[in-house]
């Protein structure tokens, strides 16, 4: 089950999910998601060049409860200019606690400038049908936990 808007403010009121710092709800609670901000980049503005990969990380640090996931979704405006926000793997696991790191690609032909703070991605929460047995948290291989900056 997704989450609505509601059900994602509850979480995140009660301190299921962790969003630091808490989100402004008027501009980042869609119907079914919430948009995280871009964070860490070597300036406040940036241009990713078409063909240009670099790794970002989000402004607000996020941690998931055991049982539910988090999926990351491209905004459609940025979409629509050629920009990938996650290439590869968009699922966020039960227990994850981290910064989110963007693989920010521009497919477009055209430059596409990002800048510190400006809404990137969204977010959305699936309630598990019960809690993970390995939550991302425990996990020996979870070598993204609790990330401040992008690893490769």
């Amino acid at each position: 089950m997704i989450l609505s808007d509601q059900d994602i403010r509850k979480a995140v009121e009660k301190g299921r999910i962790k969003i630091k710092p808490t989100p402004n709800w008027d501009e980042a609670l869609g119907s079914c998601t919430l948009d995280l901000r871009l964070g860490e980049t070597e300036t406040n503005k940036y241009t990713l060049n078409p063909g240009d990969f670099i790794l970002a990380t989000t402004q607000e640090y996020v941690s998931i409860p055991d049982d539910i996931c988090g999926i990351l979704h491209g905004r459609s405006s940025l979409g629509r200019q050629g920009l990938t926000i996650h290439s590869t793997a968009p699922m966020f696991d039960a227990g994850f606690h981290g910064k989110v790191v963007l693989e920010l690609f521009n497919s477009g032909e055209n430059p596409i400038i990002l800048k510190k703070g400006q809404r990137v991605c969204a977010m959305s929460f699936q309630q598990l049908s019960s809690p993970a047995i390995r939550p991302y948290h425990k996990k020996d291989s979870a070598k993204y936990l609790d990330q401040q900056r992008p690893k490769l």
